[in-house]
């Protein structure tokens, strides 16, 4: 699950969260100023949301993931976009291929 909201009510969504179903030990992670260069993650459970938010004086916007997937380690970064990537709808760009080669044997020169 993946929330958008003021810090100032973590608090009543680890509570409307657990209230629902969730276990107070779910993995959950707060972003702060997701993307830019000076973001901030932290991983924590549903319980701590709020308490990890004021340690690190997160006092904004952030966003909230939630569940297992947070801790899970058995997923790849999708490649999707890498130049050398191929799909039905984008062919990877040879010359990225190339240049990867041409490096991989010059290494082994």
């Amino acid at each position: 699950m993946a929330i958008y909201l003021s810090t100032g009510m973590l608090r009543e969504l680890s509570r409307r969260l657990m209230a629902g179903g969730y276990a107070e030990n779910t993995p959950a992670a707060l972003i702060y100023k997701a993307t830019w260069p000076e973001e901030e993650a932290y991983i924590c459970t549903v319980e701590t949301l709020a308490q990890v938010a004021e340690e690190h004086g997160i006092i904004k916007t952030a966003l909230v993931l939630v569940g297992d997937v947070i801790t899970h380690g058995n997923y790849q970064k999708s490649r999707l976009y890498a130049a050398d990537f191929s799909t039905e709808f984008r062919q990877a760009k040879s010359s990225v291929r190339q240049t990867e080669e041409n490096r991989e044997e010059q290494r082994e020169d």
